[in-house]
């Protein structure tokens, strides 16, 4: 018998719940902590003790007897934890964030008040490879860390950002695990026996099983251990990122990298990591039932286009909520940030990409229960799919996190759209989330379409303090309006009373619309 790889020494514990410990093996488990104790018997080779809620304090020091052995786990402290998970935006190291170095210098004055555990990237159980994004890394079992200046530097910077706001506004220990791995889509962190139940997912099952069966067991295990010893002489060579970085800072962060190209990969099969359920096999599911307060969710680039992102979104959550044992375990997601793309004439060219993405997430976050999201349309960054601004997500994802999960109200909804109206060839668009708008600069982003479909950009200005009033003399009769609905809006320097942005919207379900600059 073992304790799943999470608990390690210097672990966080979730304050205000249920304490499960858990593990593999067979056998009796007894868990003694802090005077109180539990026992599991193994079932299925898996085993659960659960011990009663405790508040916030430590160090605490566990005791596992696992069938006669002991194990003596140290340094526990009991707080809030959170789950970050999601693609590259969610991994982004913090070395790689604007402000980052004197952000990492906070936590060494904090004596440990912020621990960091980061899930080991793995293409299949039990494996610890080398791979390469932001830098090198090599996937051996991971332990909890203290927030030391250098631990914080390599953790997510979305994460540690956001854990400083809720150690200095709670101030007790926090625990952030990141669990994600950049450019994968939503279906590999979805449990793997949800594909054959779930219709939105049952397609992603079928493209799989054909794509695996294109090669024999040996042909593609020689195709594997061949990108895997090409990836671990690649990490070797070009692992200078983080020193580029600090001494020239982000420009040149990958100065080394095209001395050696990357390899290229290997198929589509049974051992990669963009599989359905892929993360989940190998990551997810070291981590549940861990006790945390919320998932803080940024992914959606790979599935840009995909049209049932709102349906796999769905699974996800009941999926995981089920797996956490928590039915109503809270989701703050982070709304796409604007970004460029398409041909090089028309980089906003985007048939069904960003924007339509960014409507999904906030039909999740209207429809689906406990599921919020933040929006960032002014913190992007064009020309980099990876904003370095990630201490203002990580601040809107906390405000979000106070006002719903801990109940102090702050504002923290971005303004959205509520209705219209058409008045003399103008549009009066109300909003949802603000009292009173505030401006900055130009009232930009709005856009006007007649019965044809073309939309144009419009004059706007603020008319009323939930009110914004468009028109423009190229679209006489409006009948749809949109606002802000591109892959790379532009900033609108409109913010509600709180400081927060408004999220995109439009009024019609046109496919075919086409936007004109006039």
């Amino acid at each position: 018998m073992k304790l799943e790889s999470i608990f390690t020494n210097g672990a966080v514990l979730q304050r205000g719940m249920p304490i499960r410990v858990f593990g593999t093996g067979e056998g009796r488990a007894v868990i003694r902590l802090a005077g109180r104790s539990a026992e599991a018997e193994a079932e299925n080779g898996r085993w659960c003790a659960t011990l009663p809620p405790m508040e916030a304090g430590g160090p605490y020091t566990m005791e596992a007897d696992l069938n006669g052995e002991k194990t003596v786990l140290t340094d526990l402290y009991v707080g809030e934890v959170f789950l970050v998970s999601g693609q590259s935006n969610a991994e982004m190291p913090l070395f790689r964030c604007d402000g980052g170095f004197e952000a990492a210098k906070c936590a060494a004055a904090d004596a440990g008040g912020i621990r960091l555990y980061t899930s080991p990237r793995r293409y299949r159980e039990g494996e610890a490879i080398y791979n390469r994004h932001f830098e090198s890394t090599y996937s051996e079992d991971a332990v909890w860390q203290t927030a030391t200046e250098e631990n914080a530097l390599h953790f997510s910077g979305l994460g540690f950002y956001f854990a400083l706001f809720i150690r200095e506004k709670l101030g007790v220990p926090v625990g952030v695990i990141s669990c994600n791995w950049g450019g994968r889509p939503i279906r590999t962190f979805i449990p793997t026996e949800r594909f054959t139940t779930e219709p939105a997912l049952r397609e992603d099952w079928a493209v799989w099983q054909r794509c695996c069966a294109k090669y024999g067991d040996e042909e593609y295990e020689t195709l594997y251990r061949t990108y895997i010893e090409q990836m671990a002489e690649f990490c070797r060579y070009s692992s200078h990122t983080f020193e580029n970085t600090k001494r020239y800072g982000h420009l040149f962060a990958y100065a080394a990298d095209g001395q050696r190209p990357r390899p290229a990969g290997f198929p589509y099969g049974k051992y990669s990591s963009d599989r359905p359920g892929g993360i989940w096999e190998t990551m997810v599911s070291h981590l549940v039932p861990y006790g945390i307060r919320a998932v803080l969710w940024y992914q959606g680039e790979t599935d840009s286009r995909s049209r049932t992102y709102f349906e796999r979104y769905d699974v996800l959550l009941r999926s995981w909520r089920e797996a956490f044992l928590q039915p109503k375990l809270p989701f703050y997601a982070v709304e796409l940030a604007p970004f460029l793309a398409g041909t090089p004439d028309n980089p906003q060219s985007d048939t069904f990409g960003f924007p339509f993405l960014r409507e999904q997430q906030q039909r999740a976050a209207r429809e689906l229960p406990d599921n919020y999201l933040a929006c960032i349309t002014d913190c992007g960054d064009p020309y980099d799919i990876h904003p370095h601004d990630k201490r203002t997500p990580a601040l809107r994802l906390a405000r979000l996190v106070f006002e719903h999960t801990f109940g102090m109200p702050n504002g923290a909804d971005a303004p959205c759209y509520e209705s219209h109206r058409f008045e003399d060839g103008r549009a009066v668009i109300t909003f949802a989330h603000v009292k009173q708008f505030l401006a900055w600069g130009p009232v930009r982003g709005l856009m006007l379409a007649g019965e044809d479909g073309v939309f144009h950009p419009a004059k706007a200005e603020i008319t009323g303090a939930r009110e914004i009033t468009a028109s423009t003399p190229k679209v006489p009769r409006p009948k749809y309006v949109r606002f802000a609905f591109l892959r790379c809006p532009e900033p609108c320097y409109v913010y509600s009373e709180t400081g927060l942005p408004i999220h995109p919207f439009r009024t019609d379900d046109l496919d075919n619309a086409c936007h004109v600059e006039d």
